[in-house]
């Protein structure tokens, strides 16, 4: 019988390492095993690398040293796929966080200056997040957004976050700005001046799609447009985009936040726009389904490709605001019954206690609407008030509540219920929140959990 050794294909041994991934330890040992294994663990290992420059000495550093130790540098330098530009020292610091700063802060502006310089030093990288860039008050030449940014030719992703531009056209010449631009995250973005004209919703582009079903960057798949942007700014950004490629390329969409009829109006005739190729959608209504007297929710113009839905409501006022049941109710309602959604995920946070859902309504509903290809429902119930008159914590009602969610479900249907309530506690202390969750198999068989944070 030959004793001689059989090697393992080398897709066989990268799909092995593949399950360490997060695991930093076991990857470094797995790359200093042998020269077969090196190429998988290293590429995992430094995957999720990033640089962060928040200091303008840093940058000057980064590049001192990139020109001056070129062998050991540039091998690194290849594999980073993160950069993160902060400029918040750069901003005088509140007095209540002055221990937190540094003494000696260099609070020169940099980040208009590192677009034509670092390209060369981090060839490879594939993400750019900006935090906390001031563009308003300073002068950037065009030249920057033109010619530097697009020297990052494999950039994908670019991350926003409280970043404020002298006009809106300078944020569409930086965004259009990167070649092969793909996903695009915005938080607390704005711009000083400079107000973009608005589409009217029933006119171009909502009435037949945009006028720009043409090669026009950016070519986003994902949009996400988190807190802090103003209503008016994300209008503005929805209606330029659907002057763009990413009009018929965008397939997830996330932090879309409903707060007014007109916004209701825009946000209503963007996602018809994109429907044709809309796959995931996030959206919230943060102050209910109604405003000054308008319904907000409409049902939603689900494309025949959207497989994951994510609703977030919040109705903490009670006095203006429908009850969190009916609420509930009318967001299902909103849904297609057509629609080929896989992914149901409703979160409410609502001002009452989680006794005023109805349970037979949900039931209705649910039988109403026959989703045809809906695999998992997900509902989250927050409760901001002390529960009073539906204790939770007793097993009985623990108990009742499962066996009406077990009749709720369709058939066929993973659903889980999450019910956050809150109890009054001591004299002097807190509130005590209490979390009870419920998962309906597509059997109908019922398995709980409960937890209680003391």
């Amino acid at each position: 019988m030959c004793s001689h050794r059989q090697d393992l294909p080398s897709e066989i041994i990268d799909h092995i390492i593949g399950f360490l991934w997060g695991n930093a330890p076991a990857l470094r040992n797995c790359a200093l095993t042998c020269r077969t294994w090196l190429p998988a663990s290293r590429h995992i290992l430094f995957s999720s690398l990033q640089v962060s420059i928040f200091q303008r000495s840093h940058l000057e550093s980064l590049i001192s040293k990139s020109k001056s130790v070129p062998p050991v540098l540039t091998a690194y330098n290849v594999l980073v796929p993160g950069l993160i530009v902060d400029e918040t020292y750069c901003t005088q610091p509140p007095a209540e966080a002055a221990d937190e700063f540094p003494l000696q802060v260099d609070r020169r502006r940099f980040a208009h200056t590192f677009a034509f310089r670092l390209p060369s030093v981090f060839p490879n990288l594939t993400s750019l997040e900006l935090w906390f860039v001031d563009w308003s008050r300073l002068s950037v030449h065009r030249s920057v957004f033109d010619l530097g940014f697009p020297l990052f030719a494999r950039l994908t992703t670019l991350v926003l976050f409280s970043v404020t531009f002298d006009n809106f056209a300078d944020l569409k010449r930086l965004v259009q700005g990167f070649p092969q631009l793909s996903s695009l995250k915005m938080s607390r973005t704005t711009w000083r001046r400079g107000m973009p004209a608005i589409t009217r919703p029933g006119s171009e582009p909502f009435s037949r799609g945009g006028p720009a079903r043409c090669a026009v960057r950016p070519k986003l798949a994902a949009l996400f447009t988190r807190q802090g942007m103003d209503p008016s700014s994300s209008i503005a950004v929805m209606d330029w985009l659907l002057h763009t490629s990413s009009a018929t390329t965008l397939e997830q969409v996330a932090g879309l936040s409903v707060e007014t009829a007109l916004q209701a109006e825009h946000v209503d005739g963007f996602l018809r726009c994109i429907a044709s190729s809309l796959r995931e959608l996030e959206i919230s209504y943060d102050k209910g389904i109604a405003a000054e007297g308008q319904e907000l929710l409409r049902p939603l113009p689900i494309g025949p490709r959207l497989r994951r839905l994510l609703i977030y409501l919040c109705s903490e006022e009670p006095t203006s605001a429908p009850p969190a049941s009916s609420c509930l109710m009318t967001v299902l309602s909103a849904i297609p019954a057509s629609s080929r959604l896989h992914h149901l995920q409703i979160s409410i946070v609502a001002s009452e206690s989680a006794s005023a859902i109805d349970w037979k309504a949900m039931r209705k509903t649910m039988e109403a609407q026959h989703f045809r290809a809906l695999e998992v429902v997900s509902i989250i119930f927050r409760s901001t008030v002390p529960s009073a008159g539906f204790d939770i914590r007793q097993p009985e009602l623990r108990q009742s509540v499962a066996s009406e969610l077990a009749l709720v479900a369709p058939s066929g249907v993973e659903m889980s219920f999450e019910l956050y309530c809150r109890f009054d506690g001591a004299a002097d202390g807190p509130p005590e929140p209490v979390r009870f969750i419920v998962h309906v198999g597509k059997g109908r068989q019922t398995t709980t959990e409960y937890y209680e944070d003391r």
